[in-house]
């Protein structure tokens, strides 16, 4: 497609909504606008992406986030990724929670679920609290900064590599190859050339974590958690795609939104002054922030038997694209879904998905934004935007690269 950010003008049987570029431009609201109203259960045969159904109703999202009888996310029928495994680079994972179907599903989120129990969040508490003042010291207060490199990076990372129980200087690492995993169709983060390579580094260390617990004995970290659980014996493939799944989700879903909760209360200034006023109002703004940022653009499924949604026949073996920006943008459930609006009405958000597959670690991903709201407004009541935002190239992840603010205390 010669200018796939202006296809909200075409006609409606040739939209394409998953080309990365209308993601990176922001021109995906107009599009699933147009589709919700014109055709909410959307086919289309891409010549870049193959042929796949776009869901982009908040009440059909919702449902078939959850019938996996019919809805698979099981790697054997091809995941939950909106892409299959690419032999180019051979990033091929093996089993992980989010790409597979009860029973196996339940086996593997038991492995690692012990970890994001409430009493493990609340412990974690001082940790965060600790590690977003330290975060906070180093801005540059006064001067032009990248938010997403001095903070939104940092955060999420900091606390995964306390997860983990690896050295906090190991974490840049760990972003770069959550970068690497996730967001293929950003050439800043992925190079072919080179992806491989990266990969195998991902792999060794993740085994060099594997043979040191083995060595030491069980702890209470994540890789402990998988290398002694009484679930199921992983095979090295298995290992890798949950540390992939474990390292992308821990990540980009709180990191987008810090970015995310910065752009849109700039863009918002009186829903920013609404929350200087009353810090009553963090623990609603961050159900807010998740919708309207909405971290995960989409997860697939593929059906399994012919079945019909709004009057279209959907066929066995049909990849189904599940739109969370679409759905949670939907105007018949959420009034003015453009605007951020702390404290809105509403059925609650699907950016943590719905269902067997609701995300282990949305309590830490709002641990870690509470936290760092509540210094933010004590020590930097004005984060001021004074750039454009820069979007992440993906049609799987909705991040930022670059998010230029200046701090006034």
């Amino acid at each position: 497609m010669d200018n796939p950010t202006e296809q909200v003008h075409l006609p409606i049987e040739q939209i394409d909504a998953g080309q990365p570029d209308l993601f990176a431009t922001g021109k995906y609201y107009a599009v699933f606008e147009r589709l919700r109203k014109e055709d909410p259960i959307h086919y289309i045969d891409s010549d870049d992406l193959g042929a796949y159904w776009s869901v982009t109703k908040y009440q059909d999202v919702a449902e078939i986030d959850g019938l996996y009888e019919i809805y698979s996310a099981d790697y054997k029928h091809g995941g939950a990724a909106f892409y299959d495994s690419s032999p180019e680079t051979n990033l091929v994972p093996g089993k992980s929670m989010i790409m597979l179907d009860p029973p196996e599903h339940s086996t593997y989120r038991a492995m690692v679920a012990p970890a994001f129990a409430p009493p493990k969040i609340q412990n974690l508490e001082s940790e965060v609290r600790a590690r977003v003042a330290a975060i906070l010291d180093k801005v540059p207060v006064g001067e032009e900064f990248n938010w997403c490199e001095i903070v939104a990076d940092e955060l999420p990372m900091q606390m995964l590599s306390t997860l983990f129980d690896i050295p906090q200087e190991d974490r840049g690492k760990f972003l770069q190859w959550s970068n690497l995993l996730i967001s293929q169709d950003e050439p800043e983060f992925f190079d072919p050339a080179s992806a491989q390579q990266n990969f195998e580094n991902f792999t060794d260390y993740c085994f060099f974590l594997w043979n040191k617990r083995v060595e030491s004995g069980p702890g209470e970290d994540l890789v402990s958690m998988l290398v002694y659980n009484d679930k199921e014996k992983l095979s090295p493939d298995d290992y890798i795609g949950t540390m992939i799944l474990l390292v992308t989700g821990g990540n980009d879903t709180t990191r987008s939104t810090i970015a995310g909760s910065i752009v849109g209360l700039n863009k918002f200034p009186n829903q920013y002054q609404l929350l200087r006023d009353d810090r009553s109002k963090i623990v609603p703004a961050i159900d807010e922030f998740i919708r309207w940022q909405t971290p995960i653009h989409c997860i697939r499924r593929t059906a399994l038997q012919d079945t019909e949604l709004r009057g279209k026949t959907i066929k066995k073996g049909d990849r189904v694209i599940l739109w969370y920006a679409s759905a949670n943008y939907d105007e018949e459930v959420y009034d003015q879904p453009y605007d951020l609006v702390i404290g809105r009405g509403g059925p609650k958000h699907l950016s943590f998905g719905k269902g067997l597959h609701y995300c282990l670690g949305s309590r830490l991903a709002e641990l870690q934004l509470r936290c760092l709201w509540e210094a933010l407004l004590e020590r930097f009541p004005n984060i001021e935007l004074v750039g454009e935002p820069v979007k992440v190239r993906s049609n799987i992840v909705s991040g930022y690269k670059k998010v230029p603010v200046v701090a006034k205390a």
